[in-house]
């Protein structure tokens, strides 16, 4: 009856530890989304920030398209800039962006630019 206990103890553990990490994307996060799954999602909605003031100005949406060259969701990040800088009147090198999309149990984030605009990175 006791070894069944811990059996039971055990056998919960590893369930709970198996079902965190696929609820975290850790256990099928498999390189790059694919592009059938990039195609798949529709619209993406893209947080826009004023680099220069460290402010959050709102979204825009963008269909989302493989980017073969960055292996990500968001296919045109100069015109998604560009819709930014015109939606919110802003220059557009001020310009930041941040985006997240899920795919199966995967969360991807990503953000533009790389750096010089620390309030757009995740």
């Amino acid at each position: 009856m006791e070894q069944q206990k811990w059996f039971l103890i055990v056998a919960m553990v590893f369930m709970l530890c198996v079902s965190g990490m696929v609820m975290s994307g850790t256990a099928l996060a498999q390189g790059n989304p694919s592009a059938e799954s990039c195609n798949e999602l529709g619209m993406l909605d893209v947080q826009c920030f004023n680099c220069a003031t460290g402010e959050y100005l709102g979204k825009i949406n963008v269909q989302a398209a493989y980017d073969e060259w960055n292996k990500d969701c968001l296919p045109n990040k100069d015109q998604a800039r560009s819709r930014c800088s015109g939606a919110y009147g802003i220059p557009i090198e001020n310009v930041g962006m941040k985006w997240k999309y899920m795919i199966s149990l995967t969360e991807w984030k990503n953000f533009s630019p790389r750096n010089g605009c620390p309030c757009a990175e995740w």
